[in-house]
């Protein structure tokens, strides 16, 4: 149980790494598939609780996508120095 928070930590590290090595490829679109991915899933979080009255829906929207927003960033930063 007191290992959650350096697994957290460790799958993050892991998932910025994969990010970084992906957007350092000739190609764009890999590096990109993270965001998608990422976006996908805090889509279908927004969706979930849209119905419940759990919050706000842009709230929502935003702090679902917080890692997306990250992995965007790192993304263009990236690209942005070749």
């Amino acid at each position: 149980m007191k290992y959650i928070a350096l697994y957290a930590i460790l799958l993050y590290a892991v998932i910025f790494g994969l990010e970084y090595y992906l957007a350092k490829l000739p190609r764009r679109w890999p590096g990109l598939v993270l965001p998608g991915i990422t976006f996908c899933l805090a889509m279908m979080n927004v969706i979930a609780y849209m119905n419940t009255g759990y919050g706000n829906v842009v709230t929502n929207f935003i702090t679902s996508n917080a890692i997306t927003f990250i992995l965007l960033i790192m993304y263009f930063f990236v690209r942005r120095k070749k």
